[in-house]
């Protein structure tokens, strides 16, 4: 499952816990990586990427898509 999101929005951040849900249920079959697609300049700062990461105990993987290249 692909999650495109940003750790601005407030919508992407609502999904977390029901992506942690799926991950903990689906855990044998099923792989979540977050898309990061930041929208402002200070949302492409790997730094403060990780550190949202960090924050919000994100555990799948997390590619950084500043340039929309997999968007």
């Amino acid at each position: 499952l692909l999650d495109f999101w940003t750790y601005c929005c407030i919508n992407c951040l609502h999904v977390l816990p029901d992506l942690k849900y799926l991950e903990q249920k689906y855990k044998e079959t099923l792989t979540v990586i977050g898309v990061h697609s930041a929208k402002f300049d200070n949302e492409k700062e790997v730094e403060n990427i990780r550190q949202a990461i960090l924050r919000y105990d994100i555990e799948h993987p997390v590619v950084v898509d500043s340039g929309f290249n997999v968007w």
